[in-house]
């Protein structure tokens, strides 16, 4: 049985039947904590921190601090390119 991975859009999927580029990400994102799920779900869909804030209903700081460690925990070294991983998520999940 293939190990199944909780994605940010709130559905789980096999592992193995994922493609290359999202497969190699799964892991990590499955170590984001909730709210950090929400910021990279909202990145993937092209929003900015204001956007985030307004929507999470948090200060723009603390958005900041949610991008920084989802930046971290991913190994990327910026908003674009955690924009560009969640929405191939998000595009593959069907979100």
């Amino acid at each position: 049985m293939e190990n199944v991975a909780p994605l940010p859009c709130g559905h789980a999927w096999p592992v193995l039947s994922a493609p290359p580029h999202v497969r190699i990400c799964l892991e990590l994102i499955s170590d984001l904590t909730g709210r950090e799920s929400e910021v990279f779900r909202l990145l993937g869909m092209g929003k900015d921190n204001r956007e985030i804030s307004r929507e999470l209903g948090v200060a723009e700081r603390t958005t900041r601090a949610h991008v920084t460690g989802v930046m971290t925990k991913l190994g990327l070294d910026s908003r674009l390119q955690v924009g560009i991983v969640a929405a191939s998520v998000l595009c593959w999940c069907g979100t």
